[in-house]
């Protein structure tokens, strides 16, 4: 096969950033360390548990309970049956979390446990991917650049989100030693049906992932006038699973959302500049100071794989065209679009983030080592100090609830289908006897403009909600005093604006401090029961 006309040469260069002096000594260091690969392996995975650690041990929310409920289907029909009527994922991810369940307990760490590993797996073939090109401390870089992004908080969500990821590792690495014409071909090949159809089995929105992959394979046919027949094939195939997302799209597009969440231009401008730019600003602006204090002069990258080709190029660039891509869709549906589902797009933002530092700041590996040091400081303090101090704040500010014996005679009614979930989950079962969420699509529309909780009465007919889902007209025929324990001005929330309107008395008891969404309980008062 012709060979492609690489962006960057492949040129090896041994010689350090100094070679005399302090920095020369200290740079020495830094190139014995690179080669005890092992050492730095070892010390990812310990800042990885470290740093996910906190987030591991939370209460499982809304969305993973969702997932806790289906991983425990007694069998495949009645998987799909849940999947089908309650969410929106292909199986592979509840398969995988049902397993985790099933060896290691039922717990939120058992329940994570899948994205947990999933998350680590996509980090560590990225740092492989980069090490061949850049070095394994400008990797390590790298990797810790993706940790210190908003990326981390999906290594713990009992969600697809990781294990697309995961993935999309294996087709990176594997395309990249196809396009090379290995030994291992084969191998590569079959790596990239896996990681393709392990992406369409995770999400429904894999095809987005894999798209840049496909636009890769156009710019490569074009530049060498040959296609890899072999690769489409390995690409392409997989796509065919697109068929069974139908019934899960048909029933998200039933669905209302409030104008806040809905897909847009403005969605757009929001996941690069502030999800992506903003929230790294701060680590990237200091590592890349703290390098440049430890340099006299830069050299050229060492490098033990040909730098990128055209072909690369183009599925950096195509990796930019899911945020865009999926908003416009969703804007034809007035669908709700979240950062996560574009997950795959800010990694290779950080990686190719990455890999530009690396080769404008050269082979310098004491200042590949310093500038990682302070992306471990400064995510040390995101993931495990900041946390703690949060929580000690709202511990002092606010207070302290024992929910079975707070104004125990009263139901108490979540004005959020969220709280009602997790509540319902985690609180006993004496509470959870007087634990209400009350639907009234009318009126969810009129002041939430989104109908996302209606389906409650439905999901408590397949999962064990002990909790009560009601109509808002049949609890008002039956209750003049009860209590709400909800966000007045939530954008998707209804139920306080609606009791305004209706006349009812709503006095504030306090803010208290719970490990949900709501932290005020309002004390409600109506003349006499609806009739």
């Amino acid at each position: 096969m012709q060979a492609e006309r690489t962006l960057i040469s492949e040129t090896i260069d041994s010689t350090p950033t100094v070679t005399s002096g302090w920095r020369g000594w200290l740079e020495a260091r830094a190139r014995t360390l690179e080669s005890h690969p092992w050492l730095i392996v070892l010390a990812l995975t310990i800042l990885y548990v470290v740093f996910i650690a906190y987030r591991a041990t939370v209460i499982l929310w809304h969305d993973e309970l969702f997932t806790y409920y289906i991983s425990k289907s007694t069998s495949f029909n009645q998987l799909i049956t849940y999947i089908r009527l309650l969410d929106l994922n292909p199986p592979l991810s509840y398969v995988l979390t049902g397993i985790t369940q099933r060896l290691f307990g039922d717990s939120a760490i058992a329940t994570r446990l899948p994205g947990i590993l999933s998350f680590f797996i996509a980090s560590m073939a990225c740092l492989y991917f980069l090490a061949r090109r850049i070095g394994l401390l400008w990797a390590t870089f790298s990797v810790l650049l993706v940790w210190y992004s908003p990326c981390l908080y999906y290594a713990t969500q009992a969600r697809p989100y990781a294990l697309i990821l995961a993935f999309f590792s294996i087709t990176l690495i594997s395309w990249d030693a196809a396009i090379r014409s290995t030994s291992h071909r084969n191998l590569a090949l079959a790596g990239i049906v896996i990681g393709n159809v392990g992406m369409m089995l995770s999400h429904v929105f894999a095809i987005f992932s894999i798209g840049p992959f496909i636009l890769a394979e156009m710019v490569r046919w074009y530049k060498t006038r040959r296609a890899d027949w072999a690769v489409w094939a390995c690409m392409l195939l997989p796509l065919t699973l697109v068929a069974s997302y139908i019934p899960l799209m048909n029933r998200f597009q039933a669905e209302a959302f409030p104008l806040q969440f809905q897909g847009g231009p403005k969605k757009i401008v929001v996941f690069y500049y502030k999800w992506i730019f903003l929230n790294i600003c701060p680590g990237l602006l200091a590592a890349l100071l703290a390098a440049l204090a430890t340099m006299s002069s830069p050299a050229k990258v060492e490098s033990k794989e040909k730098g990128f080709t055209t072909a690369h190029v183009g599925l950096f660039v195509g990796f930019l065209l899911p945020p865009i891509l999926i908003n416009i869709m969703l804007m034809r549906t007035h669908g709700a679009f979240w950062e996560r589902y574009c997950l795959t797009s800010a990694v290779v933002v950080y990686i190719a983030t990455g890999l530009f530092v690396a080769y404008k700041l050269g082979a310098g590996r004491f200042a590949a080592a310093i500038a990682s040091l302070i992306l471990i400081f400064l995510s040390f303090s995101n993931y495990i100090v900041t946390p703690y101090m949060d929580k000690q704040a709202r511990a002092r500010v606010l207070h302290p609830i024992n929910f079975d014996t707070f104004h125990e005679g009263l139901p108490m009614v979540t004005a959020s289908g969220v709280t009602f979930v997790e509540m319902d989950h985690n609180e006993s079962s004496r509470f959870d006897k007087r634990l209400y969420y009350l639907t009234n699509r009318a009126a969810a529309l009129k002041y939430g403009h989104a109908t996302i909780f209606e389906g409650l009465a439905v999901e408590k007919n397949y999962f064990p909600f002990r909790g009560h889902v009601e109509s808002y007209n049949d609890f008002m025929r039956s209750h003049n005093h009860f209590l709400v324990i909800g966000t007045l001005l939530d954008p998707e929330d209804w139920l306080l604006k609606k009791l305004q309107d209706d006349g009812a008395q709503l006095t504030i008891l306090g803010d208290y401090f719970t490990p949900y969404k709501d932290s005020g309980i309002y004390d409600i008062k109506i003349g006499s029961p609806a009739k």
